[in-house]
């Protein structure tokens, strides 16, 4: 999860990725704005998307961020929860150890939302 709370009046410092365009998220007062992360997309089957994000600087006005990453052991292994997949909502993940996917994210040079088609099953076409 990113938590964020933007500085009502300042720079907006948020972009997300949106039909291959950045968009500029605009700050709400007194809002948080949170990000889903790829292992709640796992953990969910899709149910809750990722979204790749970046954060910008503004040629005029300073902005103050503040970056701590938590995250599963890299021994823990990751998948579908079962509530989650029915015969309505086949597994479109497979399990994978979270240090395999972190090993993954670092060397394919943050390629946002790419990485995390490792762990998508891949569907036969049958036409």
């Amino acid at each position: 999860l990113t938590v964020l709370q933007q500085a009502k009046g300042g720079p907006v410092g948020l972009q997300i990725l949106k039909d291959n365009t950045w968009v500029p998220i605009q700050p709400i007062p007194n809002a948080l704005v949170i990000n889903i992360g790829d292992t709640i997309e796992v953990l969910t089957n899709g149910k809750y998307r990722s979204v790749e994000h970046r954060a910008v600087a503004h040629e005029e006005k300073d902005r103050l961020s503040i970056v701590t990453f938590f995250a599963p052991s890299y021994d823990v292994e990751l998948g579908p929860m079962p509530e989650f997949v029915d015969e309505n909502h086949p597994c479109k993940y497979r399990t994978y150890n979270h240090g395999e996917y972190s090993k993954h994210y670092v060397t394919n040079k943050l390629q946002g939302k790419k990485t995390l088609d490792f762990a998508k099953i891949q569907t036969k076409n049958t036409n």
